[in-house]
């Protein structure tokens, strides 16, 4: 299984993103209701902006910066806030492709592919971090806060807002992936049948 997860690992985000394909492609059993799905999917990918932000300026491996285990801001919610965002971002843009009823099969296979990837992620964090890693694994959940920690946490969130611009303009790259879609919408090479 090592080696699946170290593979799965090296192309995350494009297998993650497999099912967008299938759903820029497609425009069988599309649903036309622009007026709600076009604000949830922008809802979705700037909420999936939003956390990626607050866990980049928390993730010194994400600032290119020496290494540290990162333990604060969202990391101190659930050990993994860059795939949750991911995984909303994705939503949003399955919601904008119009293909919804793509979205479970979409959020399950991202789902899998993220959960491979953090247990080659964990593996690598126990060798580097040791006993601080086993620490945090027990304090805090992989994917959803623990109930007493996140309303001690949610105390201490005030946070520095040096480079937050910054970050926010980074991660606002991400909205970048609605584009395909509205091509799609917009039907600009005549590519898609009604």
């Amino acid at each position: 299984m090592k080696h699946l997860d170290a593979f799965v690992w090296k192309r995350r985000n494009v297998l993650a993103g497999l099912p967008l394909a299938a759903a820029l492609a497609s425009t069988w059993h599309e649903v036309e209701a622009d007026v709600v799905l076009w604000p949830l999917a922008v809802t979705l990918v700037g909420l999936g902006i939003a956390i990626r932000t607050w866990a980049s300026r928390h993730c010194w491996y994400a600032q290119r910066r020496p290494h540290s285990l990162a333990t604060t801001g969202p990391y101190s919610f659930v050990r993994h806030p860059l795939y949750i965002g991911n995984l909303l971002i994705l939503a949003g843009a399955t919601v904008a492709s119009e293909v919804v009823w793509l979205l479970p099969l979409a959020i399950g296979w991202a789902f899998f592919v993220y959960a491979r990837v953090i247990c080659h992620e964990e593996r690598q964090l126990a060798a580097r971090y040791g006993e601080a890693w086993l620490r945090y694994r027990n304090q805090v959940l992989a994917w959803r806060p623990r109930h007493r920690l996140a309303a001690r946490q949610s105390r201490q969130v005030a946070e520095r807002a040096d480079h937050l611009l910054a970050a926010c303009m980074r991660q606002g790259l991400n909205f970048l992936i609605l584009v395909p879609f509205v091509i799609k919408e917009l039907n600009v090479f005549g590519l898609w049948h009604r």
